[in-house]
């Protein structure tokens, strides 16, 4: 009977210390699964706010810069016109595009021009230009809202010639004149009508 416990007792020994190892591997294997465990990516910042669009919004120009630039484009179209008929002065009736960008005595200049080109059988060849800058702005106008130009004429690449022969009008001899010189420039917005220009005062003695 004494073997019989002592052998029992050993049994019991071996399977309490088989059992110990079994508990102390799993405890083992949960804390190497729980250190292994990968921690999770933190959250990218969030994203920055809009910048607003209207810090770098073109501010809205004035009244007078708009005057000014709405005047400045109506000599152009005035110019270009004056260009063309000089070219060929019959080739059209120019009477509509004249009132379309002129009034006053800078239209009844057109006007005079182009019948003189006519009856005297000369034509412009070359081509002249015009830099304009504005020297002043009078909403206020009798006449209505004014802009002031001055233009810096340069007719050093055009010329008149006899429209049949191509001989330029100007005589061997003749005296010298500028090629370079100001005109003075009106533009008004009459009541209901565009911006049109109404005066042109060239300054042929003084050089640009």
């Amino acid at each position: 009977m004494t073997l019989s416990r002592g052998r029992g007792s050993a049994r019991a020994t071996s399977y309490a210390a088989g059992w110990l190892r079994l508990a102390l591997a799993g405890v083992f294997v949960v804390a190497m699964t729980a250190c292994s465990t990968p921690e999770a990516a933190p959250e990218p910042p969030p994203d920055p706010p809009p910048t607003s669009s209207s810090a770098s919004t073109t501010p809205a120009p004035t009244p007078e810069e708009a005057a000014a630039k709405a005047a400045l484009a109506a000599f152009a179209e005035f110019f270009r016109v004056g260009e063309a008929y000089g070219q060929a002065p019959g080739a059209r009736d120019w009477e509509p595009e004249i009132n379309q960008y002129s009034t006053g005595s800078a239209a009844a200049g057109r006007r005079q021009a182009i019948a003189d080109y006519v009856e005297l059988g000369i034509r412009q060849v070359g081509e002249s230009t015009v830099e304009p800058q504005v020297t002043g702005v009078d909403l206020a106008a009798p006449a209505g809202p004014t802009v002031s130009i001055k233009a810096c004429y340069d007719r050093s690449t055009s010329e008149l010639v006899f429209a049949q022969t191509g001989v330029p009008i100007k005589p061997p001899g003749a005296p010298d004149e500028l090629d370079r010189f100001w005109w003075l420039v009106t533009v008004v917005q009459m009541p209901g009508q565009p911006w049109l220009v109404s005066v042109v005062d060239p300054q042929i003695d003084s050089a640009c």
